[in-house]
């Protein structure tokens, strides 16, 4: 009787031993899942304190204004979202302040997302400032892994914009035949960079209807990188570019 019993507990501390066993195994798997999936490997760098500088310049190639854009701060969600705040400061030429602003940026499901008004073009950006916009329709939105060829989806927004309640401004965008183009380096005063090229259509509906056609090059965990503007001719209207650019390792 004694040594069925020292038999049982022998067997109850060989299962218990196996259950941990188990149990640091599944907790290996678990957590190697985690660190090899990066949530939010996407094209912008969510990183506190990173800093990136962009200058304008008009169709003739002539510097027009500038701006400085600063993660300020990043907060990781349960759902392995991302959310950043990001500092902006409009520059003119000379680089002197003449207006500063915040906006937002999301990685969801490995996505890139924000407020479509940060994706205008500067003129345009610049008629809505000092106003109270209220914006409805679809988010910007720039997946992770982005292959030659991959159409994206269609973006819908309609934007409201005027003082003191009373609308003064309202407009429709549309972006429309957005299209991943394939890779290029693209060199800029900020450096060299490896990026993925997309082209898009933009109708802006409000008294009068433009259209223009934009391509855009993006590097991940960076952001735009550079970006032109072209009317329906063909013709370059504006050009925005990454000049500067302190990361935070």
């Amino acid at each position: 009787m004694r040594g069925q019993m020292i038999q049982l507990t022998k067997s109850a501390d060989t299962m218990l031993h196996q259950k941990h066993l188990i149990l640091l195994l599944i907790l290996t798997i678990f957590c190697s899942t985690l660190l090899a999936q990066d949530p939010c490997a996407t094209y912008f760098p969510f990183k506190e304190k990173t800093v990136l500088g962009y200058s304008y310049f008009d169709k003739k190639g002539k510097l027009t204004s500038k701006s400085v854009h600063t993660v300020d701060q990043v907060t990781s969600r349960g759902d392995g979202s991302i959310s950043a705040t990001i500092e902006i400061q409009n520059q003119d030429k000379k680089g002197k302040e003449v207006s500063s602003a915040s906006y937002e940026v999301n990685c969801v499901n490995n996505s890139l997302q924000m407020n479509i008004t940060e994706v205008m073009a500067p003129n345009m950006k610049a008629s809505l400032e000092n106003l109270e916009i209220d914006i409805s329709g679809d988010t910007f939105e720039l997946p992770a892994n982005l292959k030659n060829g991959q159409e994206l989806p269609d973006i819908h927004t309609e934007i409201k914009a005027g003082t003191n309640g009373v609308t003064i401004i309202t407009m429709a965008i549309d972006h429309t035949n957005r299209l991943v183009e394939g890779k290029e380096k693209v060199s800029t005063e900020a450096g060299t960079f490896d990026c993925i090229k997309i082209s898009y259509d933009v109708g802006l509906n409000m008294l009068i209807s433009k259209n223009y056609r934009i391509i855009s090059w993006y590097s991940e965990n960076l952001g735009l990188v550079k970006q032109e503007t072209y009317n329906k001719r063909g013709q370059l209207e504006s050009k925005t570019e990454l000049s500067g650019l302190k990361r935070v390792k």
